[in-house]
């Protein structure tokens, strides 16, 4: 999906990455996720892993991912 903008946290702490980041790629903490579109902001639960970021696409591996819901959704 198109995405504005994606939060989550590295082993170099808690990053947001925007429409033309430079390329980017680091490990993954177990966290969770941010991913926020023109419809709102989805949320997910990740195990370790690792981000690559490039030419405005960004690839998440990791073991386990799961949707989330925040704790003030119904």
């Amino acid at each position: 999906d198109e995405v504005e903008s994606i939060s989550i946290n590295t082993i170099s702490g808690r990053i947001q990455i925007l429409a033309n980041h430079i390329p980017y790629v680091s490990g993954v903490i177990s966290s969770e996720i941010k991913i926020k579109n023109r419809d709102g902001e989805k949320y997910a639960s990740v195990s370790d892993g690792f981000l690559s970021f490039s030419n405005n696409s960004a690839s998440i591996f990791v073991d386990t991912a799961e949707w989330t819901k925040r704790k003030d959704e119904s």
